[in-house]
C-alpha cells in the first residue's frame, strides 16, 4: 500500500495495495484530485503511479511505500513503460520496431530485454490494439473524467487576449 501525507495539513491517506500491473476491472479505491473512490484496477495500475510521481514532485505531499512503474505517462506514450514493454512495429516496415529488440529496458520493467510483448508469451496483440493504447496515453489517459463540471460551460477563455 501507499501512504500519502500532506505536509501542510498533516493529513495522511493510505491506499489499498497498488498492483504492479492488473488489467482487470477489479475495483481499487485510491485518491485522484482529492476524490477518494473506486477505480478499475487497469486504470489504477497504468496511470496512478504517474499521478503519485507528480504529487511527489510537489513539496507539500510525501509518498511512502513502493510505487509501481509509471506504466502510462499521460500525454507521453513514447516515454511510457507500458508502451516500451509492449513495443510496436512500424506501419511502413513490420520488421522495424519502436525500440530495438533484445536490448535492455530503459525503466524498471521485468522481463530482461525488449521483445514484442505479449506475443513473446503466446498472446497476440494486434498493431491496432497497441495503437489504441498509445492514443489513450497520448490523449492524457482521461478515459474517466475525474472532475465533472455538471455540464456547465467553461467560460474562462485563456487565449481570448485583451479586448479592444
Amino acid at each position: 500500500s501507499i501512504t500519502e501525507t500532506n505536509a501542510l495539513t498533516g493529513e495522511a491517506y493510505t491506499s489499498e495495495p497498488i498492483p504492479r500491473m492488473d488489467l482487470t476491472d477489479r475495483p481499487i479505491t485510491v485518491t485522484y484530485d482529492n476524490d477518494t473512490k473506486a477505480w478499475p484496477a487497469s486504470y489504477v495500475s497504468i496511470f496512478y503511479p504517474a499521478a503519485l510521481e507528480m504529487e511527489m514532485g510537489m513539496a507539500e505531499v510525501t509518498v511512502m511505500g513502493t510505487v509501481p512503474p509509471a506504466w502510462g505517462l499521460p500525454s507521453d506514450a513514447r516515454n511510457s513503460a507500458l508502451i516500451e514493454k509492449l513495443n510496436i512495429t512500424s506501419s511502413l516496415d513490420a520488421s522495424r520496431t519502436a525500440w530495438p529488440l533484445g536490448e535492455a529496458f530503459s525503466k524498471d520493467i521485468h522481463g530482461g530485454t525488449r521483445t514484442l510483448h505479449p506475443d513473446d508469451v503466446g498472446i497476440e496483440l494486434t498493431r491496432e490494439e497497441r495503437m489504441m493504447l498509445i492514443r489513450a496515453i497520448d490523449m492524457g489517459g482521461q478515459f474517466y473524467a475525474r472532475q465533472n463540471s455538471g455540464f456547465e460551460p467553461f467560460t474562462n477563455d485563456p487565449v481570448q487576449g485583451k479586448q479592444y
